[in-house]
């Protein structure tokens, strides 16, 4: 007697085998931010007995097999356990799915299933995109590197970075740009590092989402990026500030000893010889 996990097990892979013998309708895209739900379009018969979403010819994402135990997933890919909902049979004419927190994975072409006077089948297209973080980080380098770092992160598909020098695009030899992609989430980090020997205006990075048409520009800190400026400023402040302290200590030292000096200072007796009055003189002489 044929069970019920026989029947599901012929039933999706009759659809699987039989998937690859349709011609494809005209195919709907549809497009999804990172982290968001978004359904995926199909309209049916009302009187359908099953219907399967699937990838390609052997990924099932959700499936409905008219039976009381049809409410299992057994056969749904592990991506997308426990993410997906079909709104058939509850909706009757309405094969649309449901597909919870889309990831960069998520991206692909998704055929819809279900027996139509034969085998029906029509196509849904998802694009997936993630906006670069909104806070793009631009700093100098340092005093005398002369340089610039620009970084943005978490953006699908991968972006474009690059850096406008008074409103113009800055040459592309001064600057070394590097792309790397998440393994797990498939999210893209941006970073460029633009070199310059001199002092700039207005000095821009900007990040591009092609997929997205938007554009998130970050104004660098204005930065002298002359090698020795920096440095000599830093030396003279320093100079200063050490000669004032020295000047400061000289003058109260100075105040002390001349306090001290009055207060302790008494007039030394007169060593000049006393001139004798004349009768003194006079006796002096006859002796």
């Amino acid at each position: 007697m044929e069970t019920y996990w026989m029947r599901m097990s012929i039933g999706a892979g009759w659809i699987v085998i039989a998937s690859s013998l349709i011609a494809a309708c005209t195919q709907i895209s549809r497009h999804a931010m990172v982290g968001e739900d978004v359904l995926l379009p199909c309209s049916c018969p009302s009187n359908k007995n099953y219907v399967v979403w699937q990838i390609g010819e052997h990924t099932i994402v959700d499936h409905y097999i008219e039976d009381k135990k049809s409410d299992s997933k057994s056969h749904a890919a592990a991506q997308f356990q426990g993410r997906t909902r079909l709104l058939f049979p509850e909706n009757p004419g309405n094969c649309s799915l449901l597909l919870f927190r889309v990831s960069v994975a998520d991206e692909n072409i998704y055929s819809c299933f279900h027996n139509s006077e034969g085998l029906a089948k029509s196509e849904v297209s998802l694009s997936v995109t993630a906006n670069y973080s909104p806070a793009v980080q631009c700093s100098a380098l340092g005093p005398g590197l002369g340089g610039y770092h620009c970084a943005a992160a978490g953006g699908y598909p991968e972006g474009r970075i690059h850096w406008q020098l008074d409103g113009q695009p800055a040459p592309e030899d001064l600057q070394r740009k590097k792309a790397s992609q998440d393994r797990v989430t498939g999210l893209y980090n941006l970073s460029s590092t633009l070199n310059l020997s001199v002092s700039v205006g207005s000095l821009l990075c900007v990040v591009e989402n092609p997929a997205l048409q938007i554009n998130i520009t970050q104004t660098c800190p204005h930065a002298d990026a002359s090698p020795s400026n920096p440095i000599n400023e830093t030396r003279v402040g320093t100079d200063l500030r050490a000669s004032v302290a020295v000047s400061s200590v000289l003058l109260v030292l100075a105040v002390i000893f001349a306090l001290v000096l009055i207060k302790f200072w008494r007039p030394c007796p007169s060593s000049k010889v006393p001139v004798p009055r004349d009768n003194e003189q006079t006796a002096w002489l006859q002796a």
